[in-house]
């Protein structure tokens, strides 16, 4: 399943911006789908020593299938296999003799490693604004903590307004299916919410959580959150912030 996942949806990229988590893609750019695939081809059909090491990367990547989940973010593990793509068109370019076919090739490398890092500068976490801000602050005083639409800036801005004396309940998407609090106190508790409506609220209660900060949530998540806040449940303070209703 996740072999075919990756040959038929994982490889193009297409689910989004680049991020840390490679939801629904593979993250291995223009110059592994554009360059890398022809190269390995080349390499597995005319080197005897290259195309060893390429089954031995290909039989390793398949044993890393059959070990991990199914879920977003497995690609994430497979950052070591474009390497193999690498070495292929080094193999290629090495053996090519017409030097106007190998300007060719280099100048489609060059391309791709650069749409690659174009496609990294800014994974839609930050707006130009959020730039232009920065830039202001004196350098050594600059930090995307401050921004709000950065994870480590909205919660220091839901510090801010969450008296200290409440502890807030965190709601991320690494839970399939459920909600994860973790309650900031001296002790750390976790304990986790079925994605009902009636059960959230009633948990929160339970775990004496009256605020809740929410960090890139799944549509599931979202849609749960958006239908307590619209039955009164919860209170949006902040496009990251809410808290219970009294009552």
């Amino acid at each position: 399943m996740n072999f075919h996942s990756l040959i038929t949806e994982r490889i193009f990229d297409k689910s989004g911006e680049f991020s840390s988590h490679l939801s629904n893609m593979s993250g291995w750019g223009w110059f592994n789908f554009s360059c890398g695939f022809s190269a390995l081809a080349y390499a597995l059909i005319f080197s005897r020593k290259s195309r060893l090491l390429i089954i031995s990367f290909l039989i390793s990547l398949l044993g890393l299938f059959t070990f991990v989940t199914h879920d977003p973010w497995y690609m994430r593990f497979t950052l070591w296999f474009p390497v193999v793509f690498a070495l292929s068109f080094a193999f290629l370019i090495s053996n090519l003799n017409l030097r106007w076919l190998k300007g060719i090739f280099w100048t489609l490398a060059f391309v791709c490693i650069m749409l690659n890092w174009i496609a990294v500068l800014n994974v839609g976490e930050i707006s130009l604004d959020d730039f232009k801000r920065v830039m202001q602050i004196p350098p050594l005083q600059r930090s995307t903590a401050e921004l709000t639409h950065h994870y480590d800036g909205a919660f220091k801005k839901a510090l801010q307004i969450v008296p200290k004396d409440e502890t807030i309940g965190f709601v991320f998407p690494i839970m399939v299916g459920h909600i994860l609090f973790m309650i900031l106190t001296i002790r750390v508790i976790l304990c986790m919410c079925p994605l009902k409506v009636r059960i959230l609220p009633h948990s929160m209660k339970q775990n004496n959580i009256n605020y809740l900060f929410i960090e890139r949530i799944t549509p599931e998540q979202a849609k749960l959150i958006q239908i307590a806040t619209e039955n009164k449940k919860l209170k949006k303070l902040e496009e990251f912030l809410y808290v219970l209703e009294k009552g």
